[in-house]
C-alpha cells in the first residue's frame, strides 16, 4: 500500500506542478493533446497506454475508498472529475485502436504508473511492449 501511495503522490504533484504553471485547460483542451498524443503512437504503444489507462482508473476507483488517497487527490470531487477525463481518454484510445483494426486490452503487461506510452523510458519495459 505504501508503494501505491507514493504513486498516488508523485500524480498528485505533478498534477499540481501543471496546474500553477498554466491556467487550466478546458476539457476539450486536454482531449485533444491527449488525442495527438495517441495519434503519434504505434499500435504496440497504444496497447501499452490502454493497459496504463485501465490501471489508472482502477487506482483512482480505489482511492474513493481510501481515505488518505482521497486526500492526496483532492477529494472526491477531483477524483471523480479525473475519473470521468479517464473515461473520455478511454473512449478515444478505443476508436483509435478499432480504427487499426485492433481490440483494446488484446495485450497484457506491466507499466509504470509514472510514465505514458510516449514517455516510457525503461528498457525492459519498452522490449517486451515491443517499443524497443
Amino acid at each position: 500500500m505504501s508503494q501505491l501511495r507514493d504513486i498516488m503522490q508523485r500524480l498528485g504533484a505533478r498534477r499540481a506542478e501543471t496546474a500553477a504553471s498554466a491556467a487550466p485547460p478546458s476539457r476539450g483542451t486536454c482531449e485533444t493533446d491527449y488525442e495527438r498524443h495517441l495519434q503519434n503512437c504505434t499500435t504496440a504503444m497504444l496497447h501499452y497506454e490502454w493497459t496504463w489507462l485501465e490501471q489508472h482508473l482502477e487506482t483512482l476507483e480505489l482511492s474513493l475508498s481510501q481515505p488518505s488517497m482521497l486526500a492526496t487527490l483532492g477529494g472526491e470531487g477531483k477524483v471523480r472529475a479525473l475519473l470521468a477525463e479517464g473515461d473520455s481518454w478511454r473512449e478515444a484510445l478505443r476508436n483509435l485502436l478499432e480504427a487499426r483494426g485492433e481490440s483494446p486490452g488484446d495485450r497484457h503487461g506491466p507499466v509504470l504508473a509514472s510514465e505514458h506510452a510516449w514517455e516510457l523510458t525503461h528498457p525492459t519495459l519498452r522490449e517486451h511492449w515491443g517499443l524497443a
